[in-house]
């Protein structure tokens, strides 16, 4: 699914500023004397709810007559939720949370609206193929807003219904005219729900309008406690945009030649740089006191590079996936998909009797879950397999899903020997500062590529340090390796705890598991409830309740489509 969309400083096209409309810019528009009631994030008991008692009886019948009949004509369900104000959260967060706790599919569309804080969200799943990016965008800039403004709740809600009736009737023909074959993205990880992406939120809004952004003196102007977590959003899922998109790049190679990698390859390389800088700067923020507009510069310096390595990533998917076209050749790739799977499950045995013949005095904690997860990622890539299987035997102009089980496949199967690969390697043994320094790095490196969907921006700030040290073609000096494995150590320690803490909110159900490594895109931020319907029942494919594979390239080019802001 593609992730909502953020506000972001003008000039750098995506990501995750969330338009959060901010964190708590917090724009009061009190409509009379009184306290906003705090609405925390839902379960959808009904298509309408209204805890701000802005609707009448005669606004509900016209809604649910609106929904009936978009439910009739596109087979679309939309669910639309009221309240006083977001409970402290972003727009995107909090309806990425209220998405999942219900449960909702590839057919349903989220429109959540504040009225007290003047926020919105509207938000529907990539599965949709009739609605794309731009047409929500429209709708919610030319139908939703405007009546906002106005405070025409009801009017509001009936026309965006209505607008997404109209997008999906026009997109449809367009789809049947071209013969057009829809693939759906996925991006492992940011991640991210928004870690908690992960998704913890790490689905910021993305809002495309030029009056819309931000401006970078409008940036340092935020409060310093929202700059404070909104670095931390992205470069959680910036990580995760670059993690993904490197696993894509390492796959396109053996595929492709090298002018046809090159300009994707250029792009994420210029975002892994910016990206260690980025790091660089957030671990000064953490160890070093700093006055306030010193702190404020960094932030604001960490967002904006971010955003625009995000950006750079997101303008090369289009094209890149064009080359790599999974559903030409879908058969023959479902083949040689299961034909890893039964090679990486070979391994099984023999990576099992590593982990136990470790010796006692070895840390295990890292690695100690790593075959499970294994096997489960191996059912998933075989479930996918499957439903790739099904929809490449439908007409041409429906086998799009066909490369989007393909990808997940291939992304859990990665993930799979990743996890195998782990355990391998902890049975060698090392020696001198910089081997021990080199094989902590490669451990917490591994735990954190594999746990991405509840790791936050700590750990990874730390990784990120403790990489640079040891990073040179000169000799490393002893003290500098031992530095490096300190952290290597406070990283795995801190990604260890986001993992525990994440595990303790998820209910006992095996898209966890998928959710935590990346393979599935879930609502993030380590600790967020989250809940999970996978379907067909009994089957651990690419297809699942209100979740998505996750995607290469931005944050824009993963999750759900969306947008938000406020009026």
């Amino acid at each position: 699914m593609i992730s909502a969309r953020t506000r972001r400083p003008a000039g750098a096209t995506s990501l995750l500023l969330t338009v959060a409309a901010a964190l708590a810019a917090l724009v009061t528009i009190v409509a009379g004397p009184g306290v906003a009631n705090a609405q925390a994030p839902l379960r959808m008991a009904d298509r309408i709810v209204d805890t701000a008692g802005v609707f009448n009886e005669a606004d509900h019948e016209k809604l649910e007559t609106a929904l009936d009949e978009l439910d009739s004509n596109r087979h679309i369900q939309m669910w639309v939720v009221v309240v006083d104000d977001f409970d402290s959260m972003t727009p995107a967060a909090w309806a990425n949370a209220t998405t999942d706790l219900s449960d909702f599919g590839d057919r349903d569309v989220l429109l959540a609206v504040s009225t007290k804080t003047g926020q919105y969200r509207l938000t529907a799943p990539t599965a949709i193929d009739d609605l794309s990016q731009e047409e929500i965008d429209e709708v919610a800039n030319d139908t939703l807003k405007p009546e906002l403004e106005k405070k025409q709740w009801a009017k509001a809600a009936e026309n965006t219904i209505t607008g997404i009736d109209d997008a999906a009737d026009s997109n449809s023909h367009f789809w049947l005219i071209v013969g057009v074959i829809v693939v759906v993205l996925l991006l492992i990880l940011a991640g991210l729900v928004y870690l908690a992406r992960r998704r913890t939120d790490d689905d910021l809004d993305d809002l495309t309008q030029p009056d819309e952004s931000l401006t970078v003196d409008q940036l340092t102007e935020e409060p310093l406690d929202d700059l404070h977590a909104w670095s931390r959003e992205v470069l959680v899922a910036t990580d995760n945009a670059v993690r993904t998109s490197a696993d894509e790049l390492t796959v396109a190679i053996d595929e492709l030649d090298d002018a046809a990698v090159a300009p994707f390859a250029t792009a994420l390389v210029a975002a892994q740089s910016a990206l260690a800088t980025s790091f660089a700067l957030r671990h000064r923020l953490d160890t070093e006191d700093a006055v306030d507009n010193e702190q404020r510069a960094l932030l604001v310096e960490i967002i904006t590079a971010c955003s625009d390595a995000d950006s750079r990533l997101d303008t090369q998917v289009t094209a890149f996936d064009a080359k790599r076209d999974l559903v030409v050749d879908a058969n023959d790739r479902l083949d040689a998909l299961a034909d890893r799977i039964a090679e990486t499950a070979a391994r099984l045995p023999g990576t099992e009797a590593t982990l136990a013949g470790l010796p006692d005095e070895r840390d295990v904690s890292a690695i100690h879950d790593n075959i499970d997860l294994a096997r489960t990622h191996l059912q998933f890539a075989e479930d996918s397999v499957d439903q790739g299987r099904e929809a490449a035997a439908l007409p041409a102009d429906q086998r799009g899903p066909a490369g989007a089980a393909i990808r997940s496949a291939e992304v859990a199967l990665d993930t799979a020997d990743k996890l195998l690969d782990a355990v391998d390697s902890a049975d060698h043994d090392v020696d001198g500062e910089l081997g021990i320094a080199e094989a902590k790095i490669q451990l917490a490196s591994d735990f954190i590529d594999t746990r991405r969907g509840a790791v936050g921006a700590r750990a990874r700030t730390l990784l990120s340090v403790a990489q640079d040290l040891i990073a040179t073609d000169d000799e490393v000096p002893d003290a500098d390796a031992r530095q490096a494995a300190d952290y290597a150590d406070q990283t795995l320690d801190a990604a260890l705890a986001d993992v525990a803490a994440w595990r303790d909110q998820q209910p006992d159900d095996p898209a966890t598991d998928a959710v935590l490594t990346g393979t599935l895109v879930d609502s993030v931020l380590p600790g967020s409830p989250s809940e999970a319907a996978w379907q067909p029942a009994g089957h651990l494919g690419y297809s699942t309740g209100g979740r998505s594979p996750g995607s290469f390239g931005g944050s824009s080019t993963s999750g759900r489509i969306g947008t938000g802001g406020r009026f």
